[in-house]
């Protein structure tokens, strides 16, 4: 790590266990939404098999789609 940045400064990557907790949802939907391209994730080196993927957290609330509403009131 550079030495002008501290552990808190330096930017935060989430797992994807961290991600699925985050959004309420299993890691096998994590990985679901990021082969179908929802969801932005980048791997670590060359690890394989999905241990190495990390999320910006940015990119987690992108992936976030708001439901119309019909503007009515109830």
């Amino acid at each position: 790590m550079p030495k002008n940045l501290t552990r808190s400064t330096a930017r935060r990557r989430l797992t994807a266990q961290e991600a699925a907790e985050e959004l309420g949802v299993t890691v096998r939907t994590v990985r679901n939404m990021i082969a179908r391209g929802e969801l932005r994730a980048y791997r670590l080196g060359g690890t394989t098999k999905g241990h190495g993927i990390r999320i910006e957290p940015a990119d987690l609330d992108a992936a976030l789609h708001p439901i119309p509403t019909t503007g009515g009131a109830a």
